[in-house]
């Protein structure tokens, strides 16, 4: 016999509220790390990790992070692929009395090489995609249940540990530049999921960056959660 409950939909809109279980939440996020239960199971589902560093751990950079706690059960819209990060030094050597101090400046780069014979490292990492609205989102989309960066800003310290090597001693300033793979700033965007529960569903998380300090950190602010009804 044919069942009378209507399947959902099998693409959606962004933005779009039609047959959407829309959660308004107009947070903002800031120095620490809340959870999400998206089907109130008591489970938790998601979390968002923003966290403050002060100035005892200040040569931390910003990272927010977005986590699915339940992989078996919700995923994000996205895909693993291999990431490059280019690695760079410079020496400069300095000669006192029977030592020698070499100072390296060395980069790790997501933003591209910075001459031909970097070093590189590859890695694979899930990377998600940010949308705007009215762009649409399908079951048959590639997900993954993992974790990604929504922001990591660019960094600098010298390295407290030195080595010795014969007459040499190595001092080390390391930099990393982060910010090709940040999100949107001051612009409202969206991340799509799936839940695998006992039907396929799709939804959205809508989120925004606020600028601070010129866009060196942000801070962040989940507005809503929408999922199919």
């Amino acid at each position: 016999m044919p069942s009378c409950v209507k399947e959902p939909a099998k693409t959606i809109t962004y933005g779009n509220a039609k047959g959407m279980n829309i959660i308004p939440y107009d947070s903002i996020i800031d120095n620490k790390c809340i959870y999400l239960d998206i089907d109130n199971d008591g489970v938790k589902d998601f979390s968002l990790d923003n966290p403050c560093f002060d100035s005892f751990t200040d040569n931390y950079p910003q990272e927010i992070r977005f986590t699915c706690l339940q992989p078996y059960k919700y995923s994000f819209q996205g895909r693993i692929e291999e990431k490059v990060v280019y690695l760079h030094c410079e020496y400069n050597y300095v000669d006192s009395l029977d030592k020698v101090f070499a100072y390296a400046d060395c980069t790790y780069s997501h933003c591209g090489k910075i001459t031909d014979n970097d070093e590189e490292e590859h890695y694979n990492e899930l990377h998600v995609y940010p949308h705007e609205a009215n762009e649409l989102l399908k079951l048959d989309d590639e997900f993954s249940d993992s974790q990604f960066i929504l922001f990591k800003n660019d960094y600098s310290f010298q390295d407290p540990d030195w080595y010795e090597d014969g007459d040499t001693v190595y001092i080390y300033t390391t930099t990393y530049i982060n910010h090709c793979d940040n999100f949107p700033i001051d612009t409202p965007f969206y991340i799509g999921f799936r839940s695998s529960g006992q039907k396929e569903l799709l939804g959205w998380f809508k989120l925004m960056l606020h600028s601070v300090n010129e866009g060196e950190n942000v801070s962040l602010e989940l507005i809503e959660i929408a999922i199919q009804e």
